[in-house]
This record gives C-alpha cells, sequence and structure tokens, in this order.
C-alpha cells in the first residue's frame, strides 16, 4: 500500500459503513483539526474519515507510530503560513489564466514547505521510512519558491528585480514623479504670496497630481480642475504646465502594471509546469500536518497507537472517551478509565447498571476507540488491541419523532432493521438500552432474539440493558458476557467504573429517591418489589462488589510486582556501581605501581655511565616491560574469565596470605569477626576490610608477582595495530620499534604490521634481526600482496 488513499483521507467506504454521527466522531476530529498549524492540515482532519481496507489502516498505524517517535525524539515538522491553495489550483488548470501575487507568494510557500519536509525527513529516513517515501514522491520544488520569493514581495507585490524591464520602467516613472513635485512644489512657492491657495501640499486626484485652490480664486491658477472637496470651498487644479509631466507619469504607470501583469503571468507559467507536484505537496503537508496533530493528541491524552487484534480480540486497558476527557480537563477533573476484554470465544459484552451510571458512556468509548484506530488517529487507552471491521454500527440514544410518528420503540426497532440488512461481519454492533420502550417481557425475548442473530453472523456485539432476563442469559450463555458500571450504594452515586464479569443492579428506586423523589412514593415502591428481586438486588450487589475487591487486589498486586522488580533492578545497578568503582580503585593502584616502576629503571639508567651501556640497557628495560606486559595480560585475563574459587570466606582464617585487591599486594590475615570484617597485615599498616575485598588466597611469594603484573597491564593504554618507520635512520627505527611492541602488547594485540619500505633493504634486515630476538614475538613473515609485500613485516605476538 502506498498510502494515496491515505494521503487524502478519501477511501470508498460503503455508506453507513461507520456510524460516525451516532458515535460523534467529527467532534473528534476537530479535537485533531485544532492541533494542526495548517488549514490544509485542518481540512484534512476534518475530512478524515476511517477505512476498513487492512493495507490502508496499516499504513496509517505504520505513519502514526513513526510520528510519534520523531516526536518523542524531539523532532518538529516545519510549517510555514500557509492559505488554502484550492483556488489557486482551480485557475492553474485555465490555460493562460494569471494568479493574483498573493496566490503566487501562497504556493512559493507551499514549495518551500513541502521542501523542508522533505529534506528534514531525508536526514530520519531510517526512522520513518513511510512518511519520507510519501514526501519524496513530491520533489524538489525549491527551484519554484527561490523564483517566486526572489520576484515578489510577501505581500504580493512584484519586486524591482522580477524583470530588467519592472525595473527600467519604475526608475524612469520615479524620475518623473520626481520632477513633476519639484515643478508643482515650484508652483506652491510662486502662488503662495498671492493667498489664492487653500493648503500648501500637492496631492492626487484621478490618478494625476494636483494642488489646492480656493473656489474664489479659480481664476488664478490657469489649469484643469479635477474635482472639489466636500464643502465646495477648494478646488483641485492641474496646473497647465504640469499636464506633460502629469501624462507622462500616468503612461509610464501603465507601461508598469503591463510589465508586472508579465512577471506575474511568467510566475503563473511557471507553476503551471510544476501544478501536479504542487498538488502533491498540498496533500503532503496536510498530510505532515495532520501526523504532527494527532502526535501532538497523543502525548497530551497519554494515548497510543492500537495493536491488531489477533482472532477478532478486542482489549481496551484504562481506556478514555476523549471528549469526555477534554470536557472534564476544561473543569480540572478527569475522566474514570475502563477496562474491556473480548476475546475469540466470548463475542458479546452485555452492560447492566443504574441510569446515569455510564453505560453509554462505555458504549460510545469502545466505538470511537475503533473508529480512531481504523482512521489512523491513536487510542486513547494505556493499551489497546483492536481488530479490524468492515462496519461499525450502532443504535445509541432516544431517536423519539413527533413529526416522523415514530415512538422511541419504533426508532428504535427502524435503527435494528437497518443494521441487520446491511451487516457485513466482521462487524462491531452497538446498541443501548437493548429491548426497551415496550413490555418489558416482549422486549427481553426481542432482546435475546437480537443478540443471537448478531452472534451467528459472527458479528462483535456490545448492548447495554436493564432487562434481568438479557443479563440471566447473558450469564448462562456461552461466548455472551455480562459487565456492570459500578454504584457507591452508600453515596448512591455512581462510580463509572465497568467490572467485567457481573450484572449491574438498575437502582432505579434508589436513584429517584436520591434525586429527591417523594418518601411516601419511594416507600410504596419499595414495598412493590418482590422479594425474590429484593434478594436478587441483593445478591447482584454483593457480587458486584466481590468482583470490584478482587479487581483492586489484582491490580494492587500488579503494583508490588512492579514495585519488587524495580528494586531487584535497583539493586542489580548498586552491584554493578560497587564493582565498577572496585575495577577503578584496582586500576589505580596498578597505574601507581607501573609509575613505580618506570621511575626506578629511568633513575637507574641515569645513574649509568656511558651513551652505548645506557641505550643496551634501555633495551634490556623496553623488553623487560614486555615481558611483565605479557604476564599482566595473562593475569587480566584469568581474573576476568575464572571465578576466584580460593576466595571463599569461610577457607580463610588467620595466619593465611592473601591479596589485598584495592592495592593489589600481599597481605597476612590477623583476625576474621564474626560479622564477616578481616583484619590485616600489610607492610606496617593494618586494614580492616570485607570479605569480597580480597582477591585470593595465594603461596607466599605469588602475591606479588602477580601484584607486579597487574600494575603493568592496567597501564597499557591502547596502541594502533601498524607502525611506520619509512624514512628513519636504523637506529632511531629499531627504538620506536622496541616501543612499539611494548605498547602493542599492553593493547592487547596478537598480531601488528610493520611498514618500513623497500630501499636498500637495510632497515628491512635490521627490523627482522630485532624481531627475531625480540622475547615478545612468537613469529614474523613478509608482508602478503594485500599487506605491502617486502615492504613490510607482520608480527605475531606471544599470548
Amino acid at each position: 500500500m502506498d498510502g494515496r488513499q491515505g494521503v487524502t483521507g478519501a477511501e470508498s467506504t460503503p455508506d453507513g459503513a461507520f456510524a460516525v454521527v451516532e458515535l460523534e466522531f467529527q467532534a473528534v476530529l476537530r479535537m485533531v483539526a485544532r492541533r494542526a498549524r495548517t488549514p490544509l492540515g485542518r481540512n484534512q482532519a476534518t475530512a478524515l474519515a476511517p477505512s476498513d481496507d487492512p493495507e490502508e489502516v496499516a499504513w496509517r498505524c505504520s505513519c502514526l507510530l513513526e510520528s510519534l517517535a520523531l516526536h518523542a525524539s524531539g523532532f518538529r515538522f516545519r510549517f510555514q503560513e500557509l492559505a488554502e491553495p484550492a483556488t489557486a489550483f482551480a485557475r492553474l488548470r485555465l490555460a493562460g489564466a494569471v494568479l493574483d501575487g498573493r496566490e503566487l507568494v501562497n504556493l512559493g510557500r507551499l514549495a518551500r514547505t513541502a521542501s523542508d519536509l522533505r529534506a528534514d525527513l531525508a536526514d530520519c529516513r531510517n526512522d520513518a521510512p513511510a512518511l519520507w517515501a510519501l514526501a519524496d514522491k513530491v520533489g524538489d520544488l525549491r527551484h519554484l519558491a527561490r523564483e517566486i520569493t526572489r520576484a515578489l514581495t510577501p505581500t504580493g507585490e512584484p519586486e524591482d528585480r522580477a524583470s530588467p524591464e519592472l525595473a527600467a520602467v519604475r526608475r524612469r516613472r520615479s524620475a518623473t514623479a520626481g520632477r513633476l513635485r519639484r515643478r508643482l512644489l515650484q508652483h506652491l512657492d510662486a502662488s503662495r504670496a498671492d493667498g489664492y491657495l487653500q493648503d500648501e501640499f500637492v496631492t492626487q486626484r484621478n490618478n494625476r497630481f494636483v494642488i489646492p485652490v480656493r473656489a474664489d480664486s479659480r481664476r488664478a491658477v490657469n489649469g484643469i480642475v479635477h474635482g472639489t472637496s466636500a464643502t465646495g470651498l477648494t478646488l483641485f487644479v492641474e496646473p497647465l504646465e504640469t499636464v506633460a509631466l502629469n501624462n507622462d507619469l500616468v503612461r509610464l504607470g501603465e507601461e508598469e502594471r503591463k510589465e508586472e501583469r508579465r512577471v506575474l503571468a511568467r510566475l503563473s507559467a511557471l507553476a503551471r509546469q510544476h501544478a501536479a507536484q504542487l498538488r502533491q505537496a498540498a496533500e503532503v503537508v496536510a498530510f505532515c500536518d495532520l501526523q504532527a496533530a494527532a502526535a501532538d493528541l497523543a502525548a497530551e491524552y497519554d494515548a497510543r497507537p492500537a495493536e491488531s487484534g489477533a482472532e477478532g480480540e478486542l482489549r481496551l486497558d484504562a481506556v478514555r472517551h476523549p471528549l469526555l476527557e477534554d470536557a472534564l480537563r476544561a473543569e480540572g477533573e478527569t475522566a474514570v478509565p475502563i477496562d474491556v476484554h473480548l476475546d475469540g470465544g466470548n463475542r458479546v459484552l452485555a452492560i447492566s447498571g443504574p441510569n446515569t451510571g455510564g453505560k453509554t458512556v462505555a458504549l460510545k468509548t469502545i466505538g470511537l476507540a475503533a473508529l480512531m484506530n481504523q482512521a489512523g488517529l491513536p487510542v486513547c487507552a494505556r493499551r489497546a488491541v483492536l481488530p479490524l471491521f468492515r462496519q461499525i454500527l450502532a443504535d445509541i440514544g432516544d431517536h423519539q419523532s413527533i413529526q416522523a410518528n415514530l415512538s422511541t420503540f419504533s426508532s428504535h426497532v427502524g435503527a435494528l432493521v437497518r443494521m441487520t440488512r446491511r451487516l457485513r461481519s466482521p462487524a462491531l454492533v452497538l446498541i443501548d438500552e437493548l429491548g426497551t420502550g415496550t413490555d418489558p417481557e416482549e422486549g427481553m425475548a426481542l432482546g435475546v432474539a437480537v443478540v443471537e442473530f448478531f452472534r451467528r453472523r459472527d458479528a462483535l456485539l456490545v448492548v447495554t440493558t436493564h432487562h434481568n432476563g438479557l443479563k440471566a442469559y447473558a450469564e448462562t450463555t456461552a461466548g455472551v458476557v455480562n459487565a456492570a458500571v459500578e454504584f457507591d450504594e452508600e453515596a448512591l452515586r455512581p462510580t463509572y467504573r465497568l467490572i467485567t464479569g457481573v450484572a449491574g443492579r438498575s437502582g432505579g428506586i434508589d436513584i429517584a429517591s436520591r434525586l429527591g423523589l417523594d418518601d411516601e412514593i419511594v416507600g410504596r415502591a419499595r414495598s412493590l418489589v418482590s422479594e425474590q428481586s429484593r434478594l436478587t438486588a441483593r445478591y447482584v450487589t454483593r457480587l458486584a462488589e466481590l468482583t470490584a475487591a478482587a479487581a483492586d487486589d489484582r491490580a494492587a498486586a500488579s503494583r508490588e510486582r512492579r514495585s519488587a522488580e524495580r528494586a531487584s533492578l535497583d539493586a542489580a545497578r548498586r552491584r554493578e556501581r560497587e564493582e565498577a568503582e572496585q575495577r577503578r580503585r584496582l586500576d589505580a593502584s596498578l597505574a601507581a605501581a607501573r609509575l613505580r616502576l618506570d621511575r626506578e629503571i629511568d633513575a637507574s639508567l641515569e645513574r649509568l655511565a656511558g651513551a652505548v651501556e645506557r641505550q643496551r640497557l634501555q633495551k634490556v628495560a623496553e623488553r623487560a616491560r614486555a615481558e611483565f606486559s605479557r604476564r599482566a595480560r595473562k593475569v587480566g585475563r584469568a581474573g576476568a574469565t575464572e571465578p576466584d574459587r580460593s576466595s571463599d570466606p569461610g577457607a580463610i582464617r588467620p595466619g593465611d596470605r592473601v591479596v589485598l585487591r584495592a592495592l593489589g599486594r600481599e597481605a597476612t590475615v590477623e583476625r576474621v569477626d564474626p560479622d564477616g570484617r578481616l583484619t590485616l597485615a600489610v607492610g606496617n599498616g593494618r586494614w580492616v576490610v570485607e570479605r569480597r575485598e580480597v582477591a585470593s588466597i595465594v603461596p607466599v611469594g605469588q602475591a606479588e608477582e602477580t601484584r607486579r603484573s597487574a600494575t603493568l597491564r592496567s597501564n597499557s593504554g591502547e596502541s594502533p595495530a601498524e607502525l611506520h618507520l619509512i624514512g628513519q635512520r636504523v637506529e632511531e627505527a629499531l627504538e620506536a620499534l622496541d616501543r612499539y611492541l611494548d605498547r602493542a602488547m599492553l593493547s592487547g594485540h596478537h598480531e601488528v604490521r610493520i611498514v618500513h619500505g623497500h630501499g636498500s633493504g637495510r632497515l628491512r634486515r635490521a627490523v627482522r634481526e630485532s624481531l627475531s630476538r625480540h622475547p615478545a614475538v612468537e613469529s614474523f613473515r613478509p608482508g602478503g600482496p594485500a599487506e605491502g609485500g617486502e615492504g613490510a613485516t607482520v608480527a605475531r605476538l606471544r599470548e
């Protein structure tokens, strides 16, 4: 599926396939539209329709998931200020039609926005492949955007740079207007003393520059009258000596307008060449704006895309009605979430309980969740699993009509007739107050028959009812599940929670009493209710209480389980931090020991006389370092991979020789405390440590060697796997080679390459002779064809 239909939202679905009116789906779309940033996105949001195409719904879900992931990462779409381009698109279809400047500026902004979206999505194409594939279809519109931006001002006026001809005619017109203005000002200066001017300013009438003259001094100015003031006291006169300049100015103005029209015609033709891309761009911008609005809605209302329900499973955990949530938030409150679960075996949910208890809201919540899923919108639930429905049919509310001569019962039956005739499974059918409006016994029988009709046709059915017969039918029939809206018996008010597995009590008499009905009426009503009905009501109430308590216990157990999991995770993290701290202290101790060794070697070298002897001993020292490194690396690997079986605290006794992890030094155990702590003699000092800080029990003499080897390993650092010696003298090359082999051993390299070049062969022979004597080198060979041939030597280091 390429998302063509998903972009426009114009899927072909059967008439009445989705109960968008009954479920107030348009109000949800208006919630989304309010969060859109462009009129294109708002229009697409309000025109969005659910789809019954599995591929289309899957594509929409993919786009929504990508949008939510981008939104969570901080990515935001860039939208410029846009107007609806539909009128401009219609005019572009007319050959030769010229768009005005504002329409062209809007198309330029549309092209720029689409180009920005395309560039932004190209940067995250791996994270949003579906959105990127959509944006990539638009192509590159940056040239069109640049042309329009260069030629027109933000208000749509052609710029001087739009064409050389326009710039030239504007310069001539400006110069002519300047000369005309100066001529008129000179006339004003010459005429001011005569007193026939009404005001001392130049103005315009009929696109010609004029001066104001008092009406009683008309003959004092030789010129053409172009108008009078509202009072008749002022005449606007064009002096004869300025007529030619005014004529030139009018002519140049006409030329300017013609040139501006040519500019607009050129830009309109350019836009017409890209009309198909621009229309695609408008759809992509609208769709991306819709996705951004849906992501904002999801973040604000803790909503998420639904998962695909296998084998018809419907599961809504902590689902909320979005419109109710929106209304309650405005009052500082939140909607009570409900849980709904129907699997492949249970296809009917019968919701019962008191009036004003939330049965109808629960019904609409389920329907809206399904509609939003198939429209590609997030569902306001902690988790949503929904199958794909070909139809979502609903009969909700009182449709009584005096004009149509319909009673409540007749209107409900009419709705049932329409649903049964057009049913196409898989379908979700929602019926409010099933069997109401007629004799209770007949209404119950009709309700059971309706349920069985839809069950046989594999529809998923949710009904609300007050009929005890329907409740009993749900309790005794496989595949039909009771659910009750909870009612607080003490406070006599609903809690709006939905409890699955138990029928609800209507509680009409209690509610009537709470609403203030006369006590005499309420008392008489209670006396008329049969004892069996009262017992049944009490049983139903008690069962509902037990079911609610069980649900609360399950929720509490779930919270405790999550708390225990978090505690276990925290403990594991603390252990990791403690182990990391121990490793850090050990590394610091090893580094200090290595530093002391280096200083001792350097001091010894300084004390030796003679440069030749010093160089010889330096080589010996470097080889000693390499041998220390090799042993330290073996010790490090052994310590990292083999558990220390000798550090069992139960095996430690006073007098044992152990290695202290923190210092890497050998110590003698002087005392073992009952709480497990050890008192150690370390040199001239005493240490009290935990048992886990003792690395191992070792024979006398072995601990110090282990410490020195580990010290060398900790100070190894990193070294590249290649050494370049080309251009160096033999002596300095061999010194560099010795130092490099030491570092390579410390870094853990098993094989290194020494590049010495071909040359005379003297450096190659010296390198290979040095390698043959070096204690860290196990073997060496000339480089292969891909390794430099005889110009390089590959050495294998000892493990």
